[in-house]
């Protein structure tokens, strides 16, 4: 019988609960075999449930790991791919501008050097203490190792606390 882990958990809850009740002669053989029995089956069932559970979870992180290479391996291609076609783009530019060609029409193609739209960028040479303070922006941001330290030193800080630690999962 294939049995859920939810099952099989009700089964030695229910086994916990008998267990502990009064007025059950637990010394007849009867009620000992039961109890017996029932127990190896749920613990069978039970180990054999979490190898399976292990088992995929086994093939499932091997799959991630096969699956993050190689798409490592395509995102290296993809980038030398993009680069390639940049560094032909940047070249082309050069010369058409170099030969005085803004325009050129194949018989697949036109090719257009032209001006950048947008915004006209912004060139800041100076360093920020020479800049007018209402150019020169300031972050504030929590200082969380600071914080964490006075928390672990017993200081209270409103809106502040340590969490807890969660738990995981070890599979060897």
């Amino acid at each position: 019988m294939n049995r859920t882990m939810i099952e099989i958990s009700e089964d030695m809850q229910a086994l916990d609960a008998l267990l502990s009740e009064e007025g059950i002669d637990w010394d007849s053989p009867e009620v000992q075999a039961i109890v017996c029995d029932l127990a190896t089956e749920n613990e069978e069932n039970f180990n054999t449930k979490v190898d399976n559970y292990v088992a995929l979870i086994t093939e499932w992180v091997g799959r991630t790991v096969t699956r993050e290479t190689e798409a490592k391996r395509l995102s290296a291609l993809a980038k030398i791919d993009k680069n390639n076609a940049e560094r032909l783009k940047e070249r082309l530019k050069y010369n058409l501008e170099a030969m005085g060609r803004l325009k050129v029409e194949t018989p697949r193609y036109r090719v257009t050097v032209a001006k950048n739209g947008g915004k006209i960028p912004l060139v800041v040479n100076a360093r920020v203490e020479e800049l007018p303070a209402d150019c020169v922006r300031t972050e504030l941001k929590p200082d969380n190792d600071a914080i964490r330290s006075k928390l672990e030193a017993g200081e209270a800080i409103a809106g502040c606390t340590l969490g807890d630690r969660g738990t995981s999962l070890r599979i060897k």
